[in-house]
């Protein structure tokens, strides 16, 4: 892959992570594609790191930096516009945005265009130096501490969720995965297809027709009826207690077509539709109730595909992970 003319100050994989990484285990938390379903379903758009409260947050590149809170407004497609405040406009404000200090970011553009968000960054504690270079939109310099983690005081799978959300955006606006652009981590674990869904537009009878019902489908062999195809799976770094959306996820359906949702380098602008890629609004069996999916507190992801009309034959399904590991299934349409 190529990064433009950010390639030339920086070859791929070469930036530092903005936060000092656990040698083993990594704690990392949601991921460029994630499926989010906190209040709207959105793209996750970043990667978590999580960090100690209190811990410094470094320039991974030069250029000139700035401040602000923000919010997201989510649009059905599952993509987002954010609004800011910027930090000198907040200084004379009478009291925060509603939203709260969490909701703070720092952000550096580089000289080629390219932007670098650290989100739930304390803005109580900026370095004097630092704030004073937001106010007067100067410049920083990689390596420089421009800012502290802010206590989260939340827990995800047991961990203590402090941490920052990392943003690169191309000069484009595309928002890209942080993971092309920084340091390789160590990942040797595969992502795993755990479960298959056949879903032949039965409805959950008291859930209403928006909800479908699925069987699991059993010894690879889905029923010819089925027109859509979900597919449980998740990915695991290597040491990782934080499970992950997968990087990507492609299935080919012998001599009609394939399909691919592909997040390992960007989040493809607005050609991604979340309603298309993930399922959540289905249930299985006799158990009427939706399966959800909220993407920082649960390890569910479902992947929905729709089979060719008249399709019959060999679906392969292959699951990936950034560095490469990867799954594979095969299963049957008779």
């Amino acid at each position: 892959f190529a990064l433009g003319s950010l390639a030339k100050a920086s070859e791929p994989h070469s930036l530092s992570w903005p936060v000092v990484l656990n040698q083993w285990p990594y704690q990392f938390g949601p991921n460029l594609g994630q499926h989010q379903n906190l209040g709207a379903r959105y793209f996750h758009g970043g990667q978590d790191i999580v960090a100690a409260a209190d811990s410094p947050v470094t320039a991974p590149v030069s250029g000139q930096i700035a401040a602000g809170y923000y919010i997201y407004d989510d649009f059905p497609n599952g993509h987002s516009k954010k609004r800011l405040i910027p930090y000198e406009e907040a200084l004379v404000m009478k009291e925060p945005p509603f939203w709260g200090d969490k909701y703070f970011e720092v952000s550096i553009v580089t000289d080629d265009g390219y932007r670098f968000e650290f989100h739930h960054i304390n803005p109580h504690n900026l370095p004097k130096k630092i704030e004073s270079q937001i106010r007067q939109h100067q410049r920083v310099e990689a390596g420089d501490i421009i800012g502290f983690v802010i206590p989260f005081e939340t827990e995800v799978f047991g961990v203590e969720y402090n941490h920052i959300h990392y943003n690169v955006y191309s000069p484009e606006g595309d928002l890209l995965n942080p993971f092309v652009v920084s340091e390789p981590v160590i990942d040797k674990d595969p992502p795993q297809l755990k479960l298959f869904y056949a879903n032949t537009e039965k409805s959950c009878g008291a859930m209403g027709p928006r909800y479908q019902y699925f069987t699991i489908i059993k010894e690879g062999v889905i029923p010819k009826e089925t027109h859509e195809l979900v597919v449980k799976a998740s990915d695991m770094i290597s040491g990782n207690s934080i499970p992950q959306a997968l990087t990507k996820i492609k299935v080919n359906f012998e001599k009609y077509s394939t399909v691919e949702y592909d997040f390992s380098y960007s989040l493809k602008n607005m050609s991604y539709d979340i309603r298309e890629i993930y399922q959540t609004a289905f249930c299985i069996g006799d158990i009427n109730y939706p399966m959800k999916i909220s993407g920082s507190t649960e390890s569910q992801f479902f992947y929905r595909f729709e089979i060719p009309k008249g399709f019959s034959g060999k679906i392969q399904i292959q699951a990936f992970d950034f560095v490469g590991n990867k799954d594979t299934a095969t299963l049957f349409v008779q």
